[in-house]
């Protein structure tokens, strides 16, 4: 007997909805939270009718429901009314959103509707008839994890955490040309967080499927964290690899001997180090988003950055807050030494905010930026004016208007005339630098005592210990572009890596070229193709750089001598063949040859890879890198007409 036959629907059972009547076939498969059945629908198409197969999953919490006499109807337990009635809005909820989502990926289960009927509800899903994913090579698993790490991305960007990524969940789709894709199906135990990370969900956790859940979740302890996920998608990647289920979270010791000795000798050394980094059992060491899982997948090395787009805010009573932009490809946080600056961040930028300055004079803070994995920082100073004075920046506008205000009235002359004479007879003698920031245009202090309607433009030049004065505003950029020009004439000089890394790190651009070279004459051909490709991307020194690429190019494909090979050339050729051979292989499933692909583009930087691994990345989102690939795919000669013709349409 079935082992759910006692609370499941019997096959044959019709259910009704607005679009159709279903027939139920089997059950597929059952939760706490919910049953699912394998059922049949007649469609009309024109004059025709067809059956199609469909899944249907029944809302049925096992715990706190109970069938009637009929086998149909679903009635709750009397004290548990209350949560059966909440837990349906979360389930019907869960439905609506999937059917919203759906669409934006074929690798999330496609929902085609939900009803309400015989005192529950249920949604109707495409039906799978794959199977799920077992053990299989590297390539198929690594095809299959790329997939769902796809799908996940899409599903946490709406604020939905799965929390019950495992291969049950998982099922293989079979195309019309008899190949396989992978499905994420089984929601029934997700959470749902709204844009400021608040949870929308009643549902509690019961528990979690042992070895693909990370510690942090078997304690319950609830918030939104894609780590979940991420983890449990490495764990997949375990099993699909090694075909044994990875130990529990709570089994895997700090130095991983319970992976590492299962792994050792089964997979590659980049499979084994995305593994490892995913499934580390200290949430804060552990790979925190999916695009690090891939570039540890695919063995991409990446210089971690962390840009910030400017250094120094003013900010008063009038303006209190401002956002400033933060470009980094690694996770960071935040924090300011003053408790009247609050911050709140979002992905790709910071919000500073500041308190009311009650006080006469300027306040400053500082804002410090830090890579959580990575030992990198920033910093921002905020400066905040005060009661007793307003600051305006370098505006011409506001100063013809403080000018006219200043003549039109006889009382601001009179005023302007005294503060002039006390001006007169304080001048220190000699050229200070008080009196060069008090002549400098780019800032005016407006006493408040003048009235509102006047606000003229007094430059102050008192020198008693009481008199404060707002901080210049320096010209950030054109201080910055100096300081970095002067910088860029000594690493060069020296030839200092160090200082020329700064400054590239810092985007100074034309540090790009001259620290691929550095880089170059160390024999580092990873990180000098990379600031090759940046000093091409910027359009700084590009014949330069294009050449240097062509070098680190043929540097990495193996030059040998005469000594070694009797005919360079035709072993040059026979390399090729041996590429080309290899690259066909990878073309005929593109899934299934992503490895390859990428190992010839980009480590062996076999010319006729580029223009096919640009169009993979142009499906994940990456069109810099495309365009890159596209340029250097013509410039070597290959695919050349196809490369420039998709190089044209992404650049109009």
């Amino acid at each position: 007997m079935h082992k759910y036959q006692t609370i499941s629907l019997h096959p044959g059972v019709k259910l009704q909805s607005k679009e159709r009547t279903y027939e139920i076939v089997k059950v597929l498969g059952a939760g706490s939270y919910g049953i699912t059945y394998l059922a049949t629908a007649t469609i009309p198409i024109g004059n025709i009718s067809t059956t199609i197969n469909f899944a249907i999953k029944e809302y049925f919490l096992s715990d706190s429901c109970y069938r009637g006499d009929d086998g149909i109807t679903v009635h709750a337990l009397p004290k548990e009314k209350s949560t059966v009635a909440s837990n349906r809005i979360d389930f019907i909820n869960e439905a609506n959103r999937l059917k919203k989502i759906c669409h934006k990926s074929r690798n999330i289960v496609s929902v085609n509707e939900t009803f309400e009927a015989n005192g529950t509800a249920y949604y109707v899903m495409e039906y799978l008839d794959g199977g799920n994913p077992t053990k299989c090579t590297e390539d198929e698993a690594i095809s299959i994890v790329q997939q769902i790490a796809d799908a996940l991305e899409i599903i946490h960007q709406d604020g939905i955490i799965h929390m019950d990524l495992r291969p049950d969940n998982i099922v293989m789709k079979t195309t019309e040309k008899n190949g396989t894709y992978p499905v994420l199906i089984d929601f029934g135990i997700s959470l749902y967080f709204d844009s400021k990370g608040k949870s929308e969900t009643t549902l509690t956790i019961k528990g979690a499927s042992p070895g693909y859940a990370p510690p942090e979740q078997v304690s319950r302890k609830c918030k939104f964290s894609p780590q979940y996920d991420i983890y449990a998608l490495g764990a997949v990647l375990f099993y699909l690899c090694t075909g044994k289920t990875p130990p529990k979270a709570s089994d895997i010791s700090p130095d991983q001997t319970q992976l590492r000795e299962v792994l050792d000798g089964r997979v590659s050394a980049n499979v084994e180090t995305a593994i490892l980094n995913v499934m580390k059992p200290d949430a804060e060491e552990r790979t925190r988003n999916i695009q690090k899982f891939r570039d540890d997948l695919m063995g991409v090395t990446v210089i971690p950055t962390l840009e910030i787009s400017t250094k120094t805010l003013y900010l008063n009573n009038e303006k209190p807050q401002q956002s400033v932009n933060i470009d980094s490809n690694i996770d960071w946080t935040a924090y300011s030494d003053e408790g009247w600056c609050s911050l709140s961040k979002t992905t790709d930028s910071l919000l500073i905010s500041v308190l009311k300055n009650s006080e006469s004079g300027p306040r400053t803070c500082n804002i410090f930026i830090n890579g959580v994995t990575e030992k990198i920082s920033q910093s921002i100073q905020v400066n905040q004016s005060g009661e007793g004075t307003v600051v305006f920046h370098d505006d011409n506008t506001r100063k013809e208007q403080n000018r006219k205000k200043v003549y039109t009235g006889i009382g601001s002359l009179v005023l302007l005339a005294c503060i002039v004479g006390l001006y007169i007879q304080t001048k220190p003698s000699s050229s200070s630098d008080s009196e060069r920031i008090a002549d400098s245009d780019s800032l005016y202090i407006a006493k408040q005592e003048i009235s509102e309607t006047l606000e003229p433009p007094i430059e102050s030049h008192q020198s008693s210990s009481d008199q404060e004065v707002s901080p210049l505003p320096v010209n950030e950029s054109n201080h910055e572009e100096e300081t970095n020009a002067s910088k860029f004439s000594r690493a060069s000089m020296a030839n200092d890596l160090t200082l020329m890394f700064s400054l590239a790190k810092d985007n100074y651009t034309k540090a790009y070229y001259p620290l691929s070279l550095m880089y170059f004459d160390k024999k580092d051909m990873v990180n000098a193709r990379l600031w090759a490709q940046r000093s091409i991307s910027a359009n700084v020194n590009r014949a330069k750089a294009t050449e240097l690429l062509k070098r680190i190019t043929s540097l990495s494909q193996g030059m040998t001598t005469s000594e070694n090979v009797s005919d360079p050339t035709q072993s040059a050729s026979s390399d090729n063949r041996n590429l080309d051979k290899q690259l066909n292989e990878a073309l005929k499933d593109p899934l299934k040859g992503m490895t390859t692909l990428v190992k010839l583009a980009l480590h062996e930087q076999f010319p006729p890879a580029y223009y096919p691994y640009a169009k993979q990345l142009l499906k994940s989102g990456k069109t810099d890198e495309a365009k890159e690939l596209l340029r250097l795919s013509i410039e070597n000669g290959a695919n050349v007409s196809q490369a420039k013709e998709l190089l044209e349409t992404l650049e109009e």
